[in-house]
């Protein structure tokens, strides 16, 4: 049940985040986390924490061995605690600091 919660969450702020402009990227099948795709993951995620008070997370995109990555994610995982209203207005901070 915990995990469909999850899947229910992650897909709110992805309509919310999709609303004020931010493209993300959801993995099927789907595991813990919400992605948003960036040429900056590290800079864009620290940028959020500051900016959008959002706590969130950087990765590298997954890169043919030798390859130089040119693309990574910032990630979101929606804690069950959080409330529809305050994924829509982490969604909204989120797009005015991106």
């Amino acid at each position: 049940r915990l995990a469909a919660f999850n899947t229910e969450l992650q897909q709110h702020l992805a309509t919310e985040l999709d609303r004020v402009g931010v493209r993300t990227h959801l993995i099927e099948p789907r595991g813990s986390y919400l992605l948003v795709p960036t040429d900056t993951p590290t800079k864009t995620a620290s940028r959020l924490r500051a900016q959008a008070r959002v706590i969130c997370d950087a990765r590298p995109a997954p890169v043919p061995h030798g390859a130089t990555p040119t693309l990574g994610f910032v990630r979101f995982c929606p804690d069950i605690l959080s409330t529809r209203a305050e994924l829509t207005e982490a969604a909204e901070r989120i797009g005015r600091a991106i």
